[in-house]
């Protein structure tokens, strides 16, 4: 007496919309929050663990949803560029302000990060909440 098993494949397709890592408005000016997030699969799955996939509908890429999503100030200057109104990140700040907002953007990406590594489930905003990173002021 025998045992016979099928196997059945069926084919799953599953749409997503993948956004670039740089590009649109920050335009790879954000290197080290760039390089962070490019150096580990997990640095990036950090990001969905915590991130609103809703909200990253709105942008060209990981960076300037990662940037306008943390730092609410940054949208004026990124749906303005989608419209062809507006400049680029590194047209808009020197380099130092550039500097400081990557610096920032780290502290948050390794925050979320931190939480995906406890497999703690926040809301995004209970997530910047606890990020409590800010830029407020722009050196001159």
């Amino acid at each position: 007496m025998g045992i016979g098993l099928t196997l059945e494949l069926a084919p799953r397709i599953k749409l997503c919309q993948k956004l670039q890592l740089t590009g649109g408005v920050t335009e790879s000016v954000l290197v080290r929050s760039e390089s962070w997030l490019m150096a580990d699969g997990d640095h990036q799955e950090a990001i969905n663990w915590v991130g609103d996939g809703r909200s990253a509908r709105k942008y060209r890429s990981v960076m300037d949803y990662l940037l306008c999503e943390c730092f609410a100030h940054f949208k004026k200057d990124c749906f303005a560029f989608y419209r062809g109104e507006g400049r680029y990140l590194r047209e808009i700040y020197n380099k130092r302000q550039i500097d400081m907002i990557d610096r920032a953007l780290l502290q948050v990406i390794k925050k979320a990060y931190d939480v995906y590594c406890n497999r703690r489930k926040l809301s995004w905003g209970a997530f910047l909440r606890e990020a409590n990173v800010s830029i407020t002021a722009y050196p001159a």
